[in-house]
């Protein structure tokens, strides 16, 4: 444990441990090294119904919302879909865009299936506070 709070910057006998900033939009964790990590959970509606091959995709990009935190500059970011979904089936997603400093970007969301329903997306972004 101490070695990872070093390699972090972090010191737990004083107190030198992140902040965490919770609101609508997410959780943000800001380390005092500025590294920051943000983390959320978003439940779109998807129509996965546009023929992809053998897969259909949402006929749209579905908004994944803005960060708890702003960021810097650009963060890392990644995305996936829980299991817990409607209409029988579960979605992945093709890519996620367009995230930058304050937003989480978008996603494509797609389904073995055509059908409409709800997703569970949970959004990481990494990057820098300071």
């Amino acid at each position: 444990k101490q070695q990872v709070y070093e390699n972090l910057g972090l010191d737990e006998l004083n107190n030198n441990l992140p902040e965490v900033v919770t609101n609508s939009n997410g959780t943000a964790y800001k380390f005092p090294n500025g590294v920051m990590i943000c983390i959320k959970s978003v439940v779109i509606s998807a129509t996965g119904t546009k023929s992809w091959g053998s897969m259909y995709e949402d006929t749209a990009d579905r908004s994944l919302g803005n960060w708890a935190e702003t960021f810097t500059a650009s963060p890392f970011a990644i995305a996936s879909c829980e299991k817990n979904s409607t209409n029988g089936g579960s979605w992945w997603l093709e890519y996620i865009t367009g995230f930058s400093t304050t937003s989480a970007g978008s996603a494509r969301p797609c389904r073995a299936t055509s059908a409409s329903g709800t997703a569970v997306v949970n959004v990481v972004g990494f990057g820098m506070w300071k």
